[in-house]
């Protein structure tokens, strides 16, 4: 026989063996798997605090405003490093503006000063002195708190993470079991398993100004700081 037509016959053999394995994979892959999900919600105490401390100052210029911000500043660090340690204090936030107003004569926005604002992000692992440096920050010359956080530190967000992906992994397991028994399967080897994002959510206060903070000298300032929800997924794939 030529070796042509020998290789012709070769070649289309191959292709109809390809085209069969391929029609019947996908049909054999999802008759063998059941899919299931598993979702879980642990609730916790946060165990770190972050304090945002405004300091706002204005100026006929531009050096007037920002040394007087920072005379502000430094007694603000001076009097928060007797509870937090110095590198638990940093800027978060630092912007220098013209001050401007309408001028109805001349139709047009004039230059009146400067105002510069200057935010320190205060942390503390000690969530019950929130407010203590609260009002330290505000008997030193802060204008404010411009918000507070409360969150959990990288050690204990690392256990409550493995909490919540334990009781997901756990439910999608007794998910999984429940179907088998129901339609009389036996649950194989686990074939694929696919985390989603677990998060948690952190508690605010925003808008705590001086008129608030005035009443700092008189009564120690109480902040209650809530709880944190940690969420976890897990999607997991059992072969049947």
């Amino acid at each position: 026989m030529d070796k042509n037509i020998l290789l012709t016959i070769l070649v289309v053999g191959l292709v109809l063996v390809s085209s069969l394995l391929a029609i019947n994979k996908n049909p054999i892959q999802e008759k063998n798997i059941i899919s299931v999900s598993g979702q879980s919600k642990v609730i916790t105490e946060p165990d770190k605090a972050e304090v945002y401390v405004k300091i706002y100052t204005e100026g006929t210029t531009a050096t007037e405003a920002k040394d007087e911000n920072a005379r502000i500043s430094d007694n603000v660090i001076n009097s928060l490093k007797k509870y937090v340690d110095k590198d638990n204090i940093e800027t978060s936030r630092y912007s220098l503006n013209l001050k401007q107003k309408w001028d109805r004569d001349k139709e047009e926005y004039i230059t009146i000063g400067y105002e510069l604002t200057n935010i320190l992000k205060v942390t503390t692992e000690n969530i019950k002195e929130a407010g203590l440096l609260v009002d330290t920050s505000v008997n030193n010359g802060a204008n404010g708190i411009e918000r507070i956080e409360f969150g959990l530190t990288n050690e204990k967000q690392k256990l409550v993470n493995a909490e919540a992906l334990e009781k997901a992994s756990l439910e999608a397991k007794s998910k999984a079991e429940s179907i088998a028994k129901s339609m009389n399967l036996k649950l194989g080897m686990i074939h694929k398993i696919t985390e989603s994002n677990y998060y948690f959510t952190q508690s605010r206060y925003d808008g705590y100004d001086m008129a608030v903070a005035e009443s700092a000298p008189k009564a120690a300032t109480e902040i209650s700081p809530g709880e944190i929800e940690v969420s976890a997924s897990i999607s997991v794939e059992y072969l049947i």
